[in-house]
């Protein structure tokens, strides 16, 4: 386990937010906020006064009606056992995304902001090397400074999948993981890493809804402890990139010990034209789960230009779903999620992975995705989910300033090949213990003065009122930056997924690379009694071995395990660049222990 010294940038005095961002039918104007493109500086960060529990938002939330309400396109019934595996494809040309970037900005536009945010940095000296962490006192179990590495396995590559870019989703109960990518699903065995299932292709796991011709991408997963249900959630693409389909499965098993996870599922078919009288689809889909419902976001793009539009948040009766029913009942909301001051609509939407039976489902938003400089955070809440059968449930929304600013993050670097784009605000958002637990790549100042792109991750409680069931507050009970202190080569920490326990341990799992180390993985974690706001230093799970010149992917996933002899163990799955040569992909499964 090879360790590098990364800073922890707490918040000190809240910065004032740069003018909030444009809306996309006014994209035009964006160019010239990036004549006033500002940095977040390493000396200003750092070394902030400790920020203990954040005070709640005072400001009345924006409560919003449903912009419409439907039900499944079309559904049935798959068995896994029955599905034919893919056979081993090498990958031999660069995979091309099926989707826009997810982007407010037009592509000029997000060159320029990149193109301001470089600075000619000094030649690394030769030889030099990476200076070291702090000694610090065992703490993890294991008595290590982070958490304990328990195991890893090689997880799915582009060899496996014949392609696809190396989108991954995760989720696990006990014995099996369950691994997606965009062009295949796996299981893999807990205890030793071997492939139990598959890999199959989503074609034939998604059969009964497919369209002939159709790609998948951007997959999610989770297994819902609540029911015992595993839940999988990919996007359908139609050959012209305009038409897409939210494609919804979830397991008939109530057993997590069957021979093949759920076996089998009962599948659905939604639509994604959400805005009446314009032709639109669905990009970078994220899910939600809590007690009652599943819940999707999507961000919305105008097909003629197939330029970003709006976002849609939509809510899904989970009762049916699990009975195999023809109609579930759904909901969804329109551009309800904003930016700043309700400037415009926010561009990556990300609804909470919710465990027990809680009183709202919540998503969470930054301004991320428009050049601008922010301290933003967007909490919203769906209510009366209980009753959603019958009732339509409630949104209400509620904008937090954080203790330090962020920005778009920029291309990494890698050695021995160019930079290459990473993703754009949350993704995956765990509910845990009343805090929401977030992190995203942002823009850094770097010691060099030139940017790096770093880890920003917070800690979130929101507050709900009682009558009208709103939400009143959020509290931001923690937050920092996670950057690199790596002299000389400049080092980027980016596609972070974060996960907490109820006893407010936090883990942090990320890529990292620089002008002379390939993609690989890192992480890092803090116990409840660390110094507020403080990660460790980072951990080594396993470096790269060769640069890049495909989509990377966008995020890396994290799955935790309920039960008293797992309690604390959490499981990883992030892209790296491994045996698969260049333009192919490989993925890791790590296995964490997080007390």
């Amino acid at each position: 386990m090879t360790r590098s010294t990364h800073m922890n940038h707490t918040p000190a005095t809240a910065p004032t937010a740069t003018n909030p961002p444009w809306r996309r039918v006014a994209a035009s104007l964006v160019a010239l906020a990036l004549l006033s493109v500002f940095t977040l500086s390493l000396a200003s960060a750092a070394g902030g006064a400790k920020a203990g529990a954040s005070a709640t938002t005072a400001e009345p939330p924006k409560v919003y009606q449903p912009s419409g309400h439907g039900a499944a396109l079309a559904h049935g019934v798959v068995d896994m056992a029955k599905l034919p595996v893919l056979q081993p494809h090498t990958v031999t040309s660069v995979q091309k995304p099926v989707l826009p970037p997810l982007d407010a900005l037009t592509p000029a536009q997000r060159q320029a902001y990149n193109n301001k945010a470089r600075k000619a940095a000094p030649t690394p000296a030769p030889g030099a090397q990476p200076t070291q962490p702090a000694t610090t006192a065992p703490k993890f179990v294991g008595g290590g400074s982070v958490p304990l590495l328990v195991k890893q396995y090689e997880g799915l590559s582009s060899t496996q999948a014949g392609g696809g870019t190396g989108n991954v989703a995760l989720a696990t109960d006990l014995s099996y993981l369950m691994e997606g990518v965009d062009n295949a699903i796996a299981i893999f065995r807990t205890a030793t890493g071997a492939l139990a299932y598959g890999p199959y292709a989503p074609q034939s796991f998604f059969a009964p809804v497919y369209h002939a011709g159709d790609t998948f991408t951007n997959p999610q997963m989770y297994y819902d402890t609540m029911r015992d249900r595993w839940i999988v959630l990919y996007l359908e693409v139609a050959p012209s990139g305009v038409v897409t389909y939210l494609d919804l499965a979830v397991s008939q098993s109530n057993s997590p010990t069957q021979p093949t996870p759920g076996s089998q599922y009962n599948v659905y078919q939604f639509a994604t034209n959400f805005v009446v009288g314009i032709s639109t689809f669905c990009g970078y889909e994220t899910l939600g789960v809590d007690y009652y419902g599943i819940y999707i976001t999507c961000a919305n793009y105008l097909s003629s230009i197939k330029g970003f539009m709006g976002n849609t948040v939509l809510a899904i009766d989970k009762a049916p779903l699990l009975a195999g029913a023809a109609n579930p009942v759904t909901y969804w909301w329109n551009d309800a999620v904003k930016t700043a001051n309700d400037a415009g609509p926010a561009l990556a939407l990300s609804p909470a992975l919710e465990e027990g039976v809680q009183d709202g489902e919540f998503i969470v938003a930054t301004n991320e995705g428009w050049g601008d400089l922010s301290n933003n955070l967007t909490v919203c809440a769906l209510t009366n989910q209980r009753n959603i059968a019958t009732t339509q449930p409630t949104l209400s929304c509620l904008h937090r300033p954080l203790g330090m600013s962020y920005k778009d993050p920029i291309p990494a670097h890698q050695l021995g090949g160019s930079t290459f784009p990473v993703s754009i605000g949350t993704n995956q958002v765990y509910y845990k213990a009343g805090r929401l637990f977030l992190a995203w790549t942002t823009g850094l100042r770097g010691a060099f003065l030139e940017d790096q792109d770093a880890i920003y991750w917070a800690e979130v409680r929101p507050e709900l009122a009682s009558n009208p069931r709103t939400l009143s507050g959020v509290e931001v009970t923690q937050q920092s930056i996670v950057s690199s202190s790596l002299f000389p080569a400049l080092e980027d920490y980016y596609t972070p997924s974060v996960v907490g326990t109820d006893e407010d341990d936090i883990v942090l799992v990320f890529n990292r690379s620089s002008t002379s180390a390939y993609p690989g993985i890192a992480y890092t974690g803090r116990k409840a009694s660390d110094a507020h706001n403080a990660m460790a230093g980072n951990a080594t799970v396993i470096t790269g071995t060769h640069a890049t010149t495909t989509t990377w992917g966008k995020y890396s996933a994290c799955a935790i395990s309920l039960n008293s002899v797992t309690r604390g163990t959490i499981w990883y799955a992030a892209e790296y660049t491994g045996a698969t040569a260049d333009p192919g992909w490989n993925t890791r499964l790590i296995n964490l222990r997080a007390e």
